[in-house]
């Protein structure tokens, strides 16, 4: 079936924003618009030292303010013409209602005083993890399904060209070969019509006519020679456009984004223990369910079909550039 392919490979980066004072107070910040502090800042620029030479093709961040600074702070170091920033609502951090702006460790006891514990405990006003995971999951599905989208696209476009120019190379053959036939029939058509006319002068018109067939088998000559280049310049576009398709095709598309802890360890749960995706070796199996370090980096390299993923995890919560703050 021309135009389907059954997957397409893309690569995410995912990052969490930078610090902020209330990170440092350790307070929840929830659906709080708080900006990053200096040390935030400069987290955020290590990450886009880090992340400079990686050319990506979409890039993503929440609407909260420390996430989107984050975000632009990482593309200013981008030395590979990164596209512009996609603001979306689904990347914000869990809303955590009524305690918001409370010290962690009073949170804590909150839980326990229910009968829970951090982070199942859901207080008056806040989004389940539930609902939490079901936001992130529907970008990250929204974001595979529209690079399938275009991957098939642009296959569908290369194999329409490519159609075109099959049939009109076949067209361009037939048209060859009828010139021909025409050209050999007016040429004996000539030499009967001369023959019958000028029978005395028969010995100067012979030569005459031998004269005119080496001119004329000259220019046959040069004609093919065109013609033959032509059909080689073809093939040489024919191949260029092959080749320009495989290179296409072995692109990957690599999407930046930008969230918070909270919300992207219940996305990270869902590739993990829902879709399968295995951990590097040198991973603890509990990472995944643990917060990512204020500008941690998470990439995962994903096969995508509407009907299967195929996932693996290149590293989890990396902070390397941070060393030394």
């Amino acid at each position: 079936m021309m135009g389907s392919r059954r997957s397409v490979l893309m690569r995410f980066t995912f990052v969490r924003h930078g610090e902020t004072q209330a990170n440092k107070d350790r307070c929840i910040q929830g659906h709080t618009d708080i900006p990053l502090c200096q040390s935030g800042e400069e987290q955020a620029s290590r990450a886009g030292e880090r992340l400079k030479d990686v050319r990506f093709s979409r890039v993503y961040a929440s609407d909260l303010c420390r996430a989107s600074t984050t975000c632009r702070l990482i593309l200013e170091k981008n030395i590979c013409h990164p596209p512009p920033l996609i603001i979306d609502t689904r990347l914000r951090e869990r809303n955590f209602g009524s305690v918001e702006g409370m010290v962690f460790e009073e949170v804590l006891k909150m839980a326990e005083a229910n009968g829970s514990s951090w982070p199942q405990y859901s207080p008056p006003g806040a989004e389940s993890l539930g609902d939490v995971q079901a936001r992130l999951v529907a970008f990250f599905k929204e974001v595979c399904q529209s690079i399938y989208d275009k991957n098939n696209n642009n296959l569908k476009k290369r194999e329409a060209v490519n159609s075109i120019s099959e049939k009109g190379g076949k067209g361009g053959d037939r048209t060859e070969a009828k010139r021909e036939k025409e050209d050999e029939e007016t040429k004996k058509k000539k030499k009967s019509e001369e023959e019958a006319d000028m029978e005395e002068e028969n010995m100067l018109n012979e030569a005459k006519e031998k004269e005119r067939e080496k001119e004329q088998e000259k220019t046959r000559g040069k004609t093919r020679e065109t013609n033959s280049a032509e059909r080689d310049g073809d093939k040489q576009t024919e191949e260029e456009q092959e080749e320009q398709g495989r290179k296409e095709e072995e692109e990957e598309e690599h999407v930046l984004v930008v969230s918070h802890g909270a919300a992207l360890r219940q996305l990270y749960l869902h590739l993990h223990r829902t879709l399968g995706c295995p951990l590097p070796p040198n991973i603890n199996p509990d990472t995944p369910a643990r917060l990512s370090p204020n500008t941690g980096i998470s990439t995962y390299s994903v096969r995508y079909s509407p009907k299967a993923y195929t996932l693996q995890c290149l590293c989890l919560h990396d902070s390397q550039h941070l060393q030394g703050m």
